[in-house]
């Protein structure tokens, strides 16, 4: 008999191949910094970190080795829509549900270089 996997389990798991996908795309020109994106999601009880990106990128189930630069909050659903580029970043923390803490200039850069962010 198959396991069943619950909706919460299989939003984790797709929030973390979203994550993975997003990682790889960000480019070199990011600059290195220690720390990284904290993302956590209360619908799924799930926190993601992203380190190293641009150059080493990890993306780990749990908190970094070092304290986040940002820290991302929201629906797992609504976080997996800006990372496929189904809704734009500032569009999705503008109407609300994604709260944004930490150096913004850093995400804006990151979010940028991975073409998920239309603003000057």
């Amino acid at each position: 008999m198959a396991a069943r996997v619950s909706k919460q389990g299989r939003a984790a798991a797709s929030l973390e191949s979203a994550l993975s996908q997003f990682a790889k795309r960000v480019s070199n020109s990011v600059p290195r910094s220690a720390g990284g994106i904290l993302v956590v999601c209360p619908d799924t009880k799930e926190e993601f970190s992203l380190e190293g990106l641009g150059h080493s990128p990890k993306v780990a189930k749990q908190k970094g080795n070092q304290a986040p630069i940002v820290q991302v909050t929201g629906p797992a659903s609504k976080i997996k829509d800006v990372l496929e580029g189904k809704v734009e970043a500032s569009r999705a923390i503008a109407s609300g549900g994604i709260r944004v803490r930490g150096d913004l200039s850093y995400l804006e850069t990151v979010l940028k270089d991975a073409g998920l962010l239309e603003c000057e």
